[in-house]
This record gives C-alpha cells, sequence and structure tokens, in this order.
C-alpha cells in the first residue's frame, strides 16, 4: 500500500493512465540497485510522485514529480522534474524547484554543493541516488532557512 498525501496537495487536473505510473514504480524503485528513501505515493486520483525525507530536516517532506504531467518521471534521465518542498500540516510550499533530468541535477549540485556527483573518481551516479541527493539537499536548505527566520 502506497502511503496517502492529503488531498488538500492535489495538483492541477492532468489525465495520464495509471498503467504508466505503476510501469514508473516498477522500472525506477524495485529495480534500482540504490537503496533510495523516495517512496512512491499517491497524491490525487491517478497521480504519483516521489515523497521525500531527510532526518535532519524533521517536519519537512518533498514530493518529486514529472512537470509535464505530476506524475512519477518515466525517463528521469531526461524528464524535466519539480521537486516541491512541503511542511507537514501545511498546504503552502515552502518551495518549487524545476530541474532538467540528469544534466541539471548535476548543474544544480554543483551550483549548490560545490561539485558534480558524475564527475567524481567513482563514475556516474545512478539516477535515483543523484534525484534523492538534490533532494536530500533541498530538504536541508529549507530546513535551515526555515530554523534561521
Amino acid at each position: 500500500m502506497r502511503p496517502r498525501i492529503s488531498p488538500s496537495l492535489y495538483v492541477p487536473p492532468v489525465r495520464i493512465g495509471v498503467a504508466d505510473n505503476v510501469m514508473a514504480i516498477e522500472n525506477f524503485t524495485s529495480a534500482s540497485t540504490y537503496p533510495t528513501t523516495l517512496v512512491p505515493c499517491e497524491t490525487g486520483p491517478g497521480r504519483f510522485a516521489w515523497l521525500a525525507k531527510e532526518q535532519d530536516a524533521p517536519g519537512l517532506f518533498g514530493l518529486i514529480y514529472r512537470t509535464e504531467n505530476h506524475v512519477i518521471p518515466l525517463a528521469p534521465e531526461t524528464d524535466s522534474m519539480t521537486f516541491t518542498i512541503f511542511e507537514a500540516g501545511t498546504e503552502k510550499p515552502l518551495g518549487t524547484h524545476i530541474i532538467e533530468g540528469r544534466g541539471g541535477l548535476n548543474s544544480w549540485y554543483r551550483s549548490n554543493v560545490g561539485h558534480a556527483p558524475d564527475e567524481e573518481l567513482d563514475g556516474p551516479r545512478p539516477i535515483l541516488e543523484l534525484i534523492d541527493n538534490v533532494a536530500a539537499h533541498l530538504l536541508l536548505r529549507h530546513f535551515e532557512q526555515k530554523r534561521t527566520n
């Protein structure tokens, strides 16, 4: 059973077949060897996103979905992905970040953390690890901003 997000977090209606979403969940979660903290969840009728949490950013969570139609990215290497950060119990996002595929993930990481993970000696990261790492850094940044305000 998938975690359920509050109905108030529904995104604008865009239709896509549920079978496509199920395929995305199977292809990019159970098939991965990376022990991701990303959890597929339903955000509305027929809509799915990855739910991201970070233990060092308590009370915050992120939803990651394909920008085009608000479902789990079917091709995360190239899809435009929206990372939306929320505080638990609220409906207003703390921030929304649109990142374009692997190149955008590495570019965001280089600009905000200081290096691109795919340029490290051990080679490119699995895509879920890269998404998970960016989500964790976004959650930590929003947590720190919230804490200092």
